[in-house]
Parts: C-alpha cells; structure tokens; sequence
C-alpha cells in the first residue's frame, strides 16, 4: 500500500527533524541510517517496524494511543489499540490505513499485561473513558526515558533555535551517563526535542521511587534556562511518541514547523537483545544524587485540619471534610475518580485537564485525597513542579461551605475577626498548613446558604412528588447524575442507566442524602411504595395502559407530569412498530 504523504514524507510546511545531537565519543552508539529516498510502500513500512522494533521486543504487548485525531466540527478525537512484538508491521499498517491528522502517536513505554490485547486487538479504535493503561496493569519496567523538550508558550512546535536548545541538553545528559559507566542507549528525535532511551530491569511499581529520583536528579543538574529534563514521565503506565510518526502541536508555521520524530542513534551491538542493561547499582548511584525537598514542599506535621467555626476538635481530627467531587463538579470542572486508591490510601480524582495547562490531559493532573481528609494535588509535567494543593485550589476556585460535608456556615471576613485555629485539609505533599474555612469573600451580599441535603418525607401531608423532586435535585446538584428527558440517570463509560432502581438509588442517597419518614404515630410505620422509575414523561406500561399521574402499583411507575388522554390510534402502537429492532 502506497504511504500517506502527511503520514510517511515532510509536507510543504514541515519537515524532517533528523540533525543528532553530537554524541559523546565514549558513547558506543551508531546512527541509525534514514530511509532511502526510493523507499516507499512496503519498503517504509518495514523500515517503521524495523524503527519500533528496538523497543518493543518479541512477546511484549504495548497500547499504541493517537491523540487529538481532527473529526471535522467536532471534538477530536483519541484512538488506541494493543500490539505485540512479534507484529509491528501490523502495526505499520494500521497507521497508514488509520486516522490521519493526529497530534501525536504514542506507544507505552513498558510492557501490559498481555490480556490487555482483546481491548482492540492489533487494530485502532475509538478510546473509550477510562480505558487508557494504567500503572497496575505493566508489567515490568524495561526502559528509563530521558525526555528533554526546549522552554516554549504551550500548544506550539519548537523552533530550529529552540531545539538546538534540548540538542544540547541531551548530549551532555548522555555524556555524564556514559562517564559513570552506563551502557549505550538509544537516542529519538521526538519531533520538537531529544528523548533519551536507557535499558532497565525493574518491577512495575519501582519499590523506592528509584526511575523518578534519577529524573530528578538529573533535572537538578542539567535544566537550563532554555531547555530542561522532564521529570514527570517516571511513572510505569508512561507513553511516548512512537518513531516515525509526526509531533503536530499548534499550526505548522515556517519558523515552527510540524516534524517527524525517527530513531537517531542504536547501540553499537548486533541485535536490539543485546542493548546493555543498566545495573540496579548504578541507578542508585545517580539518584543518591537527588535533592532534598525544599522547605516549601514537606508537609508540616499536624496541619491540615478542618474545623468548623465554633469546633475545636483535638489534633487529626476532622469537624468537616471537603466533598472533593462535589467541589470540582460545581466548579464546572471534568474529572474521575480512579476505581481503586493508590499506594498510600488516597482516593486519586483524575482531571480531564490542568488547570495551569489544558495539554497537560488526563490521567497527568490529579488532586488526591487521604482517609483522613487531607488533600494533596500534582501535575506530573516539569512545567508544573512545585503546584500543589494551594495553587491547584486557587486555580480551580476555593471551596465553600457548601463544599464541606457537613457543610461549614457563613465564615466572619478575615479583616475583621482572625479565621479560627486549623483550615481546611493541607496538602500532604506539597504545602503545609491551611488557611481557614472557606469564605465567600469578593461576592456581593451575605454567603450563599448550604445547598439542603436531608428531605423529610410524609406520605400524610406532603405529596410524594414534591420529595422525589427534592431528591433528584439533591443528586443532580452533585454533577455525578443528571436529568434526561425528564429522567434521572447516571453516565458510566459506554452507557446511560437510569438511576432509580431501590438499591442504586439507596447507594447514591445514603452517600449524598439524608431521608427522614414522618408518621402519625411513633408505633406505627407506613412504607413509602416501591418505585421503578421516576419520570415527568408520558409513559405506557406493559400493559399498554397510557399511565395516569401519580404513582401505578401494578409496575411501580411513578409519573410526575400532566394527565394525557389517549388519542385515537395509541391502540394499534404495537402494531405500528413491531417491526422495528427494540
């Protein structure tokens, strides 16, 4: 098959990006040779395979992800798939048959778990929510990447100069690593910077943070003002941009053009199993090398609880807690909660995006909280080092007392009365302290009142669609549920389900509600009836009775909406339609 040109050549407006930084004359490495001028077809797509073969080995299976895929008037989109080593012409091939346009192409950096494949076995297709690789499902740890982008304005290619930048931070990176007696690695043109490949053999969860201290390491002794070490991608789960396939940030523009990343440099061994493995000794050798946490960034013991006005509770107690997921719907922002806590306890929200920088997309901007409600927030890109918790908060919006379970109360304004002693859960891993219950200062008027969370329900006096109203206000007002077509319902991935089923709905009340049931007497209980479904849209039962208002016994039905009288031709509905696939 013929190759796309935006896809295996240099457009008008872009070009290859293959001038190496000059390697260290100690480093046994040799230049990988760049395709022919003839080779198109069949030949480039075996010199592409060729390409990944150096990192992905026979046997091994890697998620291929394609961000940012134009899809017209609508939002872009990501696609991804599984492929092992034994098939990466395959791989070749669905590239070119693929989705064209793509901001990037990523490969994981290390191995999946091989059932990971029937996800999208050696094809691409649409991601779906959630469905990205995550850390818990590698293997083992086969490369340390050494990624250097120049210093730029986000969502634009690098410039010549700018890249000439990274050129130089890279081959003085690989010259010290050479001097302490690591073996060769490989060196990528990344398409706007330098990425470094350095063999390892190490478990999946790095006992030690050894990958990331090593990063950091580095970072501390390389980073220039113009170019610097990237010291987020230590986790296992990382992708990187796969060789061969093109970086597209921004519009592609003369002095920023778009480019196509390649393998540069290989080991000067015979096969790709024959690149040298760096030693667990060496590794700790370098991140021994580490700096310490500044002041700014420890945690101070005893900080970071909440206490609500009037409260004084004893230390590592908490009067209030911050309803994460309540705060970050209200404040309009994406996010998910991870399905499992991570390594120290903590409940992980994903963010769709940074705050600080929209490119930084999810699973890399995460604000994380402890058992014991302390909170922390990181974003895992250098350019955002340093942000935690405080500087996560500001930029989202501060939390009010709504946000807080139980809610905190209209708070005195600092300048005329000090915030009571504690504050709201401190970072853990960032910044120390707190700064007192949240305020509704800057807005006119007195703090809006808590949003009510308890319903009181009296089938004697009150009627039962005015407390289901209530309740379905109540969850929708969490950003968790949503009212469609009149109906409550809940979005998981791939699907939409009605909320109101009993023991679905008595989850999500028992965690976001608190029902009261009055009765005329104390002795005596009268059970609310049995509901289905809840919804204001006319309904048939099956039956083929058109429902009245109110709530139907014979299929727990409850309509809350006008009373609509059957018009000529509802009887023959089912005829009408039995032809039709639901």
């Amino acid at each position: 098959m013929p190759p796309r040109p935006d896809d295996t050549r240099p457009d008008d407006d872009a070009r290859d990006g293959t001038d190496a930084p000059a390697a260290a004359g100690s480093l046994a490495t040799r230049p990988y040779p760049p395709p022919g001028d003839d080779f198109t077809g069949d030949a480039l797509l075996d010199y592409a395979a060729d390409q990944w073969a150096w990192l992905v080995r026979p046997g091994e299976v890697r998620e291929v992800r394609l961000i940012d895929v134009p899809n017209g008037d609508y939002p872009a989109r990501t696609f991804c798939g599984y492929f092992t080593g034994d098939r990466l012409r395959d791989l070749a091939v669905a590239l070119a048959k693929g989705p064209r346009g793509a901001a990037g192409t990523y490969v994981s950096l290390n191995p999946t778990l091989p059932d990971l494949v029937a996800r999208a076995d050696h094809r691409l297709a649409p991601a779906k929510r959630g469905g990205a690789t995550n850390d818990a499902q590698i293997v083992a740890r086969r490369w340390l990447l050494v990624d250097v982008d120049p210093v730029r304005p986000a969502g634009i290619s690098a410039t010549d100069a700018e890249k000439a930048e990274a050129s130089a931070v890279i081959a003085a990176v690989r010259a010290h690593l050479a001097g302490l007696g690591w073996p060769a690695g490989l060196l990528a043109d990344s398409g706007n910077g330098y990425h470094a490949f350095y063999r390892v053999d190490l478990t999946a969860d790095d006992e030690g943070r050894l990958v990331e201290r090593v990063l950091k390491a580095l970072a501390a002794r390389f980073d220039t003002p113009a170019a610097t070490v990237d010291r987020a991608v230590f986790n296992a789960s990382r992708i990187v941009k796969l060789p061969m396939t093109w970086a597209r940030k921004g519009d592609s523009t003369p002095e920023r053009p778009h480019r196509r990343a390649t393998l540069l440099e290989v080991p000067d061994v015979a096969s790709p199993d024959d690149v040298g493995v760096v030693t667990r000794e060496l590794l700790e050798a370098l991140a021994a090398e580490c700096p310490p946490p500044t002041a700014a960034t420890r945690t101070a013991a005893g900080t970071g609880s909440v206490t609500a006005p009037g409260a004084g509770p004893s230390a590592g107690e908490f009067a209030s807690r911050l309803d994460v997921g309540r705060w970050l719907a209200d404040t309009g922002v994406g996010f998910h909660l991870k399905d499992r806590p991570d390594a120290r306890g903590r409940a992980v929200y994903v963010l769709a995006a940074c705050p600080f920088n929209p490119e930084h997309a999810d699973p890399d901007a995460c604000v994380m909280q402890s058992p014991d409600g302390r909170l922390s927030a990181k974003c895992l890109h250098s350019s955002c080092a340093g942000r935690g918790w405080q500087e996560f908060k500001a930029a989202i919006g501060r939390p009010r007392g709504r946000h807080y379970d139980p809610p905190l109360g209209p708070t005195p304004s600092r300048k005329s009365k000090p915030a009571p002693a504690g504050g709201p859960p401190g970072d853990d891993d960032d910044h120390p302290g707190g700064d007192g219950p949240p305020d509704d200062e800057g807005h006119d008027g007195p703090p809006a009142a808590p949003a009510p969370r308890s319903v009181l329900i009296d089938p004697n006096s009150r009627p039962v669609r005015e407390s289901l109203a209530d309740l379905t206000a109540i969850l929708a007002a969490t950003g968790l549920f949503y009212r469609r077509a009149g109906q409550l319902v809940e979005l998981t991935p791939g699907t939409v389900r009605p909320v109101l089923t009993p023991a679905h709905l008595a989850g999500a009340l028992n965690a976001h509600a608190e029902c009261r049931v009055a009765t005329a007497r104390a002795d005596q209980y009268r059970p609310l009836p049995e509901i289905t479904l809840y919804t204001r849209n006319p309904v048939f039962a099956p039956d083929d009775r058109l429902l009245p208002p109110g709530h139907d016994p014979a299929t727990g039905i409850y309509y809350d909406g006008p009373a609509v009288a059957p018009v000529a031709g509802t009887l023959h509905l089912d005829a009408l339609l039995a032809d039709f696939c639901f």
